[in-house]
């Protein structure tokens, strides 16, 4: 009985130890960004620590760079393949190069697209493969002077389309600008970009995306219709007068200053002109937004293309969480996310079903968004993000005699493609 008893209280009092608790592994992820503004550094700056604390599992370190400190540290941190988890960069030639080379990680299987617009799908895709997240359009609209198109008796609502005229709508409007003693266009063509906003909106909706990327292609040419037909109609729109005197020494920033002050009816330029609108134009100055003008004969596909940059977000291949990274910039492109964001950055979503709060509907921010959202086509970005530097360069450099007529539409094309090396 003894034995038996101490066989008892043995089992009674032995116990097992708990066992050790399973660490959890914490995702470490670092993202880069460019500082675009305060009020974009200090959106990010909650948005992360928002993600973190509803994530424990993840942890976002993020930083911000000035523009030119961001590209320098960009381009070394390629070079060396130690780019960052998740990173900012322009979709175009320099990122496609980053690809080809191993060092971008493929997204059609981790990112949810169902929101993105299609122009944004199409910025973000290079060899058939969803390669970044956009974090924001940059898009080039026509503005208009309400005050100058009414004493000039033109009214955008009896365009067949009051927010994208045709172009015969856009010129006959210009005559009224004209006969009413008003320059129908200012352009600051002294930095030359600004011409080019104009020869490549023209020149897709004379002939598309799918004309410009074949002759940009090997083995293309730009002796094409869309080409030399947009050189005609600027070269058209300065011999009827309509574009502000010495539009070949005005910058950008006067032109845009002149568009404020009342003394052209119309200027095309990206959504940065809303900044210099609120800083520089009087006070109950009134401003419409349009998409550029619709061709009867140019490409149908091409009619609703927006011209825009795109703002763009990237994981590398070497990134050791890939998953997390991914919940990140889905979590990112969730609909009440975007409406906070494009509500406190003041930036143009490059997402569907945003809605705006009823007390701003009216504010341009939201006109551009509503403007943008309706855009189905594709997306014709800048010069910059598709256009090769060998190209780009002597392109820049005749954009002034294209404006003033001192190049011939054949003799551009051909410098263009001599430049290419055809």
């Amino acid at each position: 009985m003894l034995s038996f008893a101490l066989v008892i209280a043995s089992c009674s009092t032995a116990t097992e130890a708990p066992p050790e608790p399973e660490v959890q592994e914490v995702a470490e992820l670092v993202m880069w960004h460019m500082g675009i503004s305060e009020s974009y550094i200090d959106w990010w700056d909650g948005f992360v620590a928002e993600f973190n604390d509803a994530n424990p599992d993840i942890n976002v370190s993020h930083e911000i760079f000035e523009s030119e400190a961001y590209g320098t540290k960009w381009a070394a941190a390629t070079a060396a393949d130690e780019l960052p988890d998740i990173w900012w960069v322009i979709p175009g030639p320099a990122a496609w190069d980053v690809y080809d080379d191993g060092k971008i990680l493929s997204l059609e299987n981790s990112i949810n697209t169902d929101r993105m617009t299609g122009a944004a799908i199409d910025g973000c895709t290079h060899d058939g493969h969803l390669l970044c997240v956009p974090a924001y359009f940059a898009p080039v609209k026509l503005y208009y002077n309400e005050a100058l198109l009414a004493d000039a008796g033109v009214d955008p609502n009896n365009w067949s389309d009051p927010l994208q005229p045709t172009w015969d709508e856009f010129l006959a409007t210009c005559e009224a600008l004209k006969q009413n003693g008003k320059a129908c266009i200012t352009v600051g063509n002294a930095d030359n970009w600004p011409g080019m906003f104009w020869y490549f909106a023209i020149q897709d909706r004379l002939g598309g995306l799918d004309e410009l990327y074949a002759a940009l292609a090997e083995g293309g040419t730009f002796q094409s219709e869309s080409f030399t037909g947009a050189v005609e109609v600027i070269q058209d729109l300065n011999d009827n007068g309509y574009f502000i005197e010495g539009f070949n020494g005005v910058t950008s920033n006067d032109s845009q200053t002149i568009f404020t002050q009342g003394d052209a009816g119309f200027v095309y330029q990206g959504s940065w002109l809303l900044g210099h609108i609120a800083d520089a134009a009087p006070e109950g100055f009134e401003f419409g937004i349009l998409d550029f003008p619709s061709f009867a004969d140019g490409d149908p596909n091409s009619q609703s293309d927006i011209h825009s940059g795109i703002e763009s977000y990237w994981i590398s291949s070497n990134t050791e969480y890939p998953d997390a990274a991914a919940k990140l910039l889905n979590a990112f492109l969730d609909a009440d996310t975007q409406s906070d964001f494009v509500a406190k950055t003041q930036s143009v979503p490059a997402t569907t079903g945003i809605q705006a709060p009823s007390d701003a509907a009216d504010e341009a921010i939201w006109l551009l968004a509503a403007l943008t959202e309706r855009s189905t086509g594709g997306l014709l970005p800048f010069l910059s993000q598709f256009v090769p530097g060998e190209i780009r360069q002597p392109l820049m450099s005749m954009d002034q005699a294209v404006f003033s007529g001192d190049i011939t539409p054949e003799e551009f094309v051909a410098e263009l493609d001599k430049a290419a090396g055809r």
